[in-house]
């Protein structure tokens, strides 16, 4: 592994707020440089496991309200072992320090996890002792590096409240590669901003 970082920039779409019970149907990812350049993007849809249900509330909410693109998230799905097997190409075609950045970290990175123990039979986070690790480190909750970098009040580092310094032009649609390309702009901007302070 070489001494370069770069970024995984991750963002899922689900039918439910428990993977335990409701299921993945969009994995979606940015691969950027150490600069926040787009490098590569990664999206597939998933078939839902046995023994989930979609959860009333959130698939109303996808019916009613985003009806097009719950459409695009359900169309041509993958077995979720098929779909968790192609990521982890994705991610390992890129050497170095590979680091997970979600917008949230706590729930995007709950849900990749709990699959990849499931498929891959190994954690989101590199314990001690993992040999092969997917991800450096324990991942960067995209807020909470906005909010640390600009010196801001965490409650402005949300969709659409961005101060404008970072804030992107890129429609949050709810798909999960628009919304990651969206989250991969504000931390390319994020990093600029830090680099022009050295």
């Amino acid at each position: 592994m070489t001494d370069k970082s770069l970024y995984i920039v991750v963002d899922i779409e689900t039918d439910g707020p428990s993977p335990n019970h409701h299921a993945m149907r969009n994995l979606s990812a940015v691969a950027t440089d150490s600069q926040g350049q787009e490098l590569d993007t990664f999206t597939v849809n998933l078939l839902p496991p046995k023994g989930t249900a979609p959860d009333p509330d959130t698939l109303a909410w996808w019916q009613d309200e985003q009806p097009d693109i719950w459409a695009a998230i359900t169309t041509d799905p993958l077995p979720a072992e098929t779909a968790i097997k192609q990521f982890e190409a994705f991610v390992r075609n890129y050497d170095g320090r590979r680091i997970f950045l979600a917008h949230p970290l706590a729930f995007d990175g709950l849900w990749i996890s709990h699959y990849m123990q499931n498929v891959l039979g190994q954690e989101l986070m590199a314990f001690h002792g993992t040999t092969d690790p997917l991800f450096f480190g324990a991942g960067i909750d995209l807020p909470s590096f906005v909010s640390g970098a600009l010196g801001i009040d965490y409650g402005l580092c949300r969709h659409g409240r961005y101060p404008p310094e970072v804030a992107t032009d890129l429609a949050h649609t709810h798909h999960g590669l628009d919304d990651a390309r969206g989250h991969a702009d504000v931390l390319r901007k994020t990093l600029k901003i830090l680099r022009q302070r050295q």
